[in-house]
């Protein structure tokens, strides 16, 4: 039975020796069983010391790239001298193709550009690796969370609704410089994107396609992290084409996941509080999955009160719980509206 040891020398000198390396040939050179050297290599991608090539019997295995870390005084920073400066001294980004750079390039410059105007941050991190497929790149800074900003300069009561405000594709707090949409089409354009500040995070995996809002431990600062598959698996063009088409139908549909809020909502006052400034839409859609339990005051103001003196926009509600349901459709009837 071949030892651990001899495993593991097989596995640094053929690294050493041919870049990349696939478990049969470890397995041969070794004289050990496929299963014993998967179980090593796996261990090592875990582990961050190896990544993982391609898929089933084509797959390889090559030493992970060290992220390359860079650090700016924000003061007097420009965004596209860090890029100039990031592209040059990480190998990985002059590899990557045509298409593939343009997508990290945008997302890189939107990001920093960001930070730079919003944060009022002393520094600024970057943070640029290869993992797997991917090429990923992260950006924090130490200054004013993004959601507590928004909460300030818009004047919005929560991080919470900060965060969906963010999601809802065109907020600017600075409208005489920015069209606004930025962060949206950022989160557009990624195979996956996050953003987290103040103890919250808004996750966008286009992958499935899907987002979510969860908690963090970071509560000073942002922290972005961008990744984009090496080989894109669509046309760069189309994509740039689909993420202004949906920055431009964000301002005409927007979905409201009210779990990110609360699970109980009874008052007209936070009806009023969640309707605020939705006038702008064409149809407003309220996901009520998980919400547990809604006051008649809170249903009459949304479905009933709110649409008379708003009639160019339509509110539908979604997944609602048979209690909600229940509610909702008791407004709906006096109304003679469907939802």
């Amino acid at each position: 039975m071949t030892d651990k040891p001899a495993i593991e020398e097989t596995i640094d000198r053929m690294l050493s020796e041919w870049g990349s390396i696939a478990n049969r040939h470890v397995a041969e050179a070794a004289g050990a069983s496929r299963q014993a050297v998967h179980a090593h290599l796996k261990r090592k991608v875990e582990a961050g010391e190896l990544i993982s090539e391609g898929s089933g019997r084509n797959v390889r295995y090559r030493r992970a790239q060290h992220p390359h870390h860079f650090i700016y005084e924000r003061e007097g920073l420009e965004e596209h001298e860090v890029w100039n400066e990031v592209r040059s001294d990480v190998p990985e980004i002059g590899k990557l193709p045509e298409a593939t750079e343009r997508v990290l390039h945008s997302a890189f410059t939107e990001l920093v550009n960001n930070a730079i105007e919003h944060s009022s941050a002393r520094m600024v991190k970057v943070r640029c690796q290869r993992i797997n497929s991917r090429i990923a790149f992260e950006i924090i800074d130490d200054g004013v969370g993004i959601f507590d900003h928004l909460v300030t300069e818009l004047e919005i009561p929560t991080r919470l609704f900060a965060l969906q405000e963010l999601s809802k594709g065109r907020i600017t707090t600075l409208p005489e410089a920015h069209a606004g949409g930025g962060l949206y089409f950022v989160s557009k354009i990624a195979d996956y994107f996050e953003i987290e500040s103040g103890g919250i995070r808004w996750m966008v995996d286009n992958d499935l396609p899907d987002m979510a809002m969860g908690s963090s431990s970071l509560e000073a600062g942002t922290r972005a992290w961008f990744e984009s598959e090496i080989q894109p698996q669509a046309d760069v063009d189309e994509v740039f084409s689909e993420s202004n088409e949906a920055l431009e139908q964000s301002s005409r549909r927007l979905v409201v996941k009210l779990f990110a809020i609360g699970v109980r909502f009874m008052s007209r006052s936070e009806a009023r509080r969640l309707l605020h400034g939705l006038e702008q839409y064409r149809e407003i859609i309220l996901d009520f999955k998980d919400v547990e339990a809604v006051g008649l005051g809170f249903v009459d103001e949304v479905f009933r009160v709110w649409p008379s003196v708003h009639p160019d926009t339509r509110i539908r509600a979604i997944h609602m719980e048979p209690a909600v349901r229940f509610m909702v459709e008791r407004i709906s009837r006096q109304t003679g509206q469907n939802h």
